[in-house]
């Protein structure tokens, strides 16, 4: 099983296993309230899948996840962007047993959707890196990583750290700082003596808590 809280929204939580729609049938699930409900998500029909490797969030989009698939010759990744009432293959298999963009018939194991930039999606696989510069439209493997298994990435700052299987863990650098401010909280709201606003406001991204001070004059 795998559990994946949202990156852009820590409301959204999903989990499961796997899509099986015959026999003990199993599905993936979501919860928009934290943890307390969780609803029964739609399964994807077009094809026999079953166990999941991984899930996935997008950074910014909070009704948009990613269930990952290893099985040979059938999708790899599937993506919901309406919180699982749908999925659409964006590997490229569809009912075919090779992709049609570009993706490998190899095993899955993680996602990672890059904050500074959603076009690019990159994807851990057991030869290595799959890179979608089109939002998964069409997809290459990495020439400049080594052929290894790649079981995690995250992004910290500036770069991905990368975990692979066997060779060690790794850093990509990017253009821009990658934190990506989710769950805004209002503490307090305050005008003074002489008409100012003052606003508390913790700004809470995947990394740690900053708290911003706003002041804005009479008439903002």
């Amino acid at each position: 099983m795998d559990i994946e809280v949202s990156q852009a929204n820590a409301n959204i939580i999903w989990a499961g296993s796997a899509m099986v729609n015959s026999g003990d049938s199993r599905n993936l699930h979501v919860s928009t309230n934290g943890g307390q409900t969780f609803t029964t998500t739609n399964n994807y029909t077009e094809r026999v899948l079953g166990g999941i490797t991984k899930l996935a969030s997008h950074p910014v989009e909070d009704s948009t996840a990613f269930a990952l698939f290893s099985f040979a010759g059938k999708p790899k990744i599937l993506r919901t962007k309406n919180l699982g009432q749908s999925w659409q293959d964006i590997s490229g298999f569809g009912l075919a047993p090779t992709s049609s963009t570009g993706f490998p018939n190899v095993a899955v194991y993680c996602l990672y959707v890059r904050p500074d930039n959603p076009e690019i999606i990159w994807v851990g696989t057991e030869i290595g890196i799959v890179e979608s510069l089109d939002n998964g439209q069409t997809w290459s493997l990495l020439e400049d990583f080594p052929n290894v298994a790649v079981w995690h990435m995250k992004g910290q700052d500036d770069q991905v750290v990368i975990a692979t299987h066997g060779r060690g863990i790794w850093t990509a650098q990017t253009e821009n700082i990658q934190a990506v401010l989710i769950n805004p909280t209002i503490h307090a709201i305050g005008t003074s003596p002489q008409s100012e606003l003052s606003v508390s406001i913790s700004l809470l991204d995947e990394y740690d808590s900053t708290e911003i001070w706003l002041q804005k004059y009479k008439g903002w």
